[in-house]
């Protein structure tokens, strides 16, 4: 930690010059996983069947390739602005640029071509690790308002975290329940763990996975 101290008469020169170089601090890298979200703003991208790879487009929940196109950008960015309202307090960054070769998972914000059961308003694989290179999908090709889109990503990439899926649980994200507004719990029951614990602790599990 630098302390700043402010001196007073002589002997204050003599303290700034024993100071720190603060030029010199360099703050610690975050080697955590970014969140990406995917807004094809560049254009149809092609995903391919296989192990889930945000890196190269590959996702484990399609059966075949699929192009898909971009939705109403303005409508997409206002729900990443609800959706890192959710993730901050968190210290949790939500990007719209592609970080390319660092670690990543991936939530693409899907306007055309649709590849899964158009009655799914998202979808996401659990990866129960939290590793990088998940890839989850948001279905914008239904009516739908900046709210429960930013629900959407924060039910997708809870589950790329390795959260389970709740039923009921109003007002929490990781609810299979349609709502506008969530937040995640300090901790929760899960009646049906697929990741092996019959409690988690969301908060924390976020900060350790994806937080810097």
């Amino acid at each position: 930690m630098i302390v700043l101290a402010v001196g007073c008469g002589a002997d204050s020169a003599q303290m700034a010059d024993a100071s720190p170089d603060v030029d010199a601090f360099e703050a610690p890298v975050c080697t955590r996983p970014k969140v990406f979200i995917n807004t094809l703003a560049g254009g149809p991208e092609t995903y391919t069947p296989g192990p889930d790879s945000a890196s190269t487009n590959r996702s484990i929940m399609l059966s075949q390739p699929a192009t898909v196109g971009p939705a109403d950008l303005t409508l997409v960015a206002q729900a990443i602005d609800r959706a890192r309202l959710i993730f901050e307090p968190l210290g949790i960054e939500l990007t719209d640029v592609d970080p390319q070769g660092e670690p990543h998972i991936e939530v693409v914000m899907i306007g055309t071509g649709w590849p899964l059961p158009p009655s799914f308003a998202a979808n996401a694989p659990i990866h129960c690790d939290g590793g990088a290179e998940g890839v989850a999908m948001v279905n914008l090709g239904i009516r739908r308002g900046p709210g429960d889109l930013a629900v959407s990503m924060g039910y997708t990439i809870g589950l790329l975290a390795g959260l389970e899926a709740l039923t009921g649980a109003a007002g929490n994200c990781m609810s299979t329940s349609v709502q506008s507004t969530c937040t995640f719990a300090d901790q929760v029951t899960v009646s049906a763990p697929r990741c092996g614990a019959s409690t988690q602790q969301q908060q924390a599990l976020l900060r350790l996975r994806l937080g810097c």
